[in-house]
Order: structure tokens, then C-alpha cells, then sequence
């Protein structure tokens, strides 16, 4: 119950996502693995569950060498069926990159 695929089949793109779970399911942290160097926007990330997104981690920022293209908005999940999940976002998907989604609790 820690982890779960969310697309572990998207080999054309290589671009691997999933979720890491935490105990009461609050604190999930969802990722998205870009392995090549090619850049996809408006790329469909399905979400465990709807709300609101927050990139809390990009290794395209500027401090780690990046480029800096990063998801700055807090992302609302749409109600669509993407990769078996009942909810995705719009993201942009940095090449080369590992982006951290957290589900924003709150305002």
C-alpha cells in the first residue's frame, strides 16, 4: 500500500509515473520520470484522487543546473479517466527530468 504505478507503460515518451504513499494517505507524493531529452507540455498526469496539485520538487529548477521549467501554478485535478485513475492534471514534463507532486490540503 506504499506504492503504486500510476503509468509504468508509457515507453514511446519514456515517461514513468507513480505514487508514493503515506500511512493516512495525506502526505502522497506523486511522481513523473522523464528519461529523454524532449520536453512535453500539456502532458495528462492522472492523480490518486482529485483536488488541488503542487509541484513541491523539479530537477529542471535552476539550482540543480535545470532550466527552470516548472509547474509554478497549483494544478486542479480535471474529473476525466486517464492511465486507470479517475482524475488527471496538465503538466509540463522537463526532459531529463523528476518532478514531486503533493495534493494541496487547504487554501
Amino acid at each position: 500500500d506504499g506504492f503504486s504505478w500510476i503509468n509504468a507503460n508509457d515507453g514511446d515518451r519514456s515517461i514513468y509515473s507513480f505514487v508514493r504513499y503515506a500511512k493516512n494517505h495525506k502526505k502522497s507524493l506523486l511522481f513523473v520520470c522523464n528519461f529523454t531529452p524532449m520536453e512535453h507540455k500539456a502532458y495528462k498526469l492522472a492523480t490518486p484522487s482529485g483536488g488541488r496539485w503542487q509541484e513541491i520538487f523539479s530537477s529542471d529548477n535552476n539550482r540543480y543546473g535545470g532550466e527552470g521549467r516548472n509547474n509554478k501554478t497549483v494544478k486542479q485535478a480535471k474529473k476525466a479517466e486517464c492511465d486507470g485513475q479517475e482524475h488527471y492534471i496538465s503538466v509540463t514534463v522537463p526532459p531529463l527530468s523528476i518532478s514531486v507532486f503533493k495534493k494541496k490540503i487547504g487554501k
